[in-house]
């Protein structure tokens, strides 16, 4: 199974950045009310390329970070070569 779909990723990342300043704080706004974000608005939000934008990108994580898992210390950890990580250890993906 794949799970990430590199020509797809490119694509929306190529829009993104021609129009990166477009809805940023509306998608700031959406994630702040804990709502997922859909490809295409966090591909917005990785082209952010402006430092106003990424200030208000980082403030936004931390606020969203605080309210969801508060003190705690969170580490994402994506599959890597047919392994899964998580916090329970780390296993081989069965095919």
């Amino acid at each position: 199974m794949k799970y990430i779909i590199e020509d797809r990723i490119n694509e929306l990342l190529a829009e993104a950045g021609r129009s990166a300043a477009i809805g940023i704080d509306d998608i700031l706004n959406k994630s702040l009310a804990l709502k997922g974000l859909s490809m295409r608005e966090a591909a917005v939000l990785l082209s952010c390329d402006s430092e106003e934008d990424t200030r208000k990108l980082f403030m936004a994580a931390s606020t969203v970070k605080q309210r969801i898992y508060g003190s705690r210390v969170v580490i994402f950890a994506p599959f890597v070569s047919g392994t899964v990580r998580s916090e329970y250890g780390i296993k081989a993906e069965k095919g």
